[in-house]
């Protein structure tokens, strides 16, 4: 009953702050809120376009927002960017973003040119880029222990990743089906992943 309570009351959070959020993405900025306090903690201001994607490291440090041609690394408690990476193009559409319980990396989902990109986020440098999906990559997920990499796409399969050498392990084809999410669970032995 624990268990099924706080599983309620997230996907209420997420619910009741999602028409927030959409304004807060709309004015190209993004708000941090204290909900045990109810009470805005910090504002940051710093994109020149709208934000396409967000995630956050497994410590709560750093954030990540993506923005077309940028991704932008914050740190939380100095309200202030890191880090800025470049996209080759400057065109680039990044459509989600996971950091990996590996030190410094972080992954990228591309919704115009299909693949996944794993940066430094330190340096900045470019690692890998993961080539396999025919359409939008639309999730990614490290796995626990940042050896594996999941990733969902409109082209209606799941792949996992080995993230050091950047091949292909195998593929999930769910048909007629556009996946939405994908995430491992905390022990890494399974994938859970929406779809429509």
């Amino acid at each position: 009953i624990v268990i099924m309570l706080i599983i309620i009351c997230i996907i209420e959070v997420m619910c009741i702050n999602k028409n927030e959020l959409k304004k807060k993405y709309n004015e190209k900025k993004i708000v941090t809120e204290d909900f045990i306090e109810d009470d805005i903690s910090g504002t940051f201001e710093e994109h020149g376009s709208s934000m396409c994607s967000m995630g956050i490291d497994s410590n709560g440090k750093y954030f990540a927002t993506g923005e077309i041609g940028k991704i932008s690394i914050w740190d939380i408690n100095s309200f202030s960017i890191i880090n800025q990476i470049q996209g080759a193009t400057g065109q680039e559409f990044y459509r989600c973003i996971d950091f990996s319980p590996e030190i410094n990396i972080l992954g990228t989902g591309l919704l115009n040119d299909n693949t996944i990109r794993i940066y430094n986020y330190r340096t900045g440098d470019l690692i890998k880029t993961l080539i396999g999906h025919t359409n939008t990559v639309t999730a990614i997920d490290f796995s626990p222990n940042g050896k594996l990499l999941a990733s969902s796409s409109d082209d209606g399969s799941i792949k996992l990743w080995d993230v050091v050498t950047g091949k292909e392990i195998n593929t999930f084809k769910v048909d007629k089906t556009y996946i939405k999410s994908v995430i491992f669970t905390n022990d890494g032995n399974y994938l859970i992943f929406s779809g429509n």
